[in-house]
Order: C-alpha cells, then structure tokens, then sequence
C-alpha cells in the first residue's frame, strides 16, 4: 500500500497521496527504515 502512496505521491504530489490515505483511513508509513518490527519478528535482523 505505502507504495502505491509513494506512486500516487511521485506523480500527483504529496497533498493528494496524503488526501486518499486520509479518506481511506490508512496511516500511510513514509519512512523507508521503518518496517514496523517485522524484520525482528521474522529474525531478519
């Protein structure tokens, strides 16, 4: 999904990937080095 944000964000701007990602209700994650615990969960780190 953040992805798709980025895209949205890349080619329409910032503002409208934000806009979408507030009127879906999803939190959008924008840092690159966040990977919300996963990668100790699953022993990658």
């Amino acid at each position: 999904m953040d992805l798709t944000y980025a895209w949205i964000g890349y080619v329409f701007g910032e503002d409208m990937a934000q806009d979408i990602a507030d009127r879906s209700e999803y939190v959008r994650n924008t840092d690159a080095g966040d990977d919300g615990g996963f990668a100790a969960r699953w022993g990658a780190v």
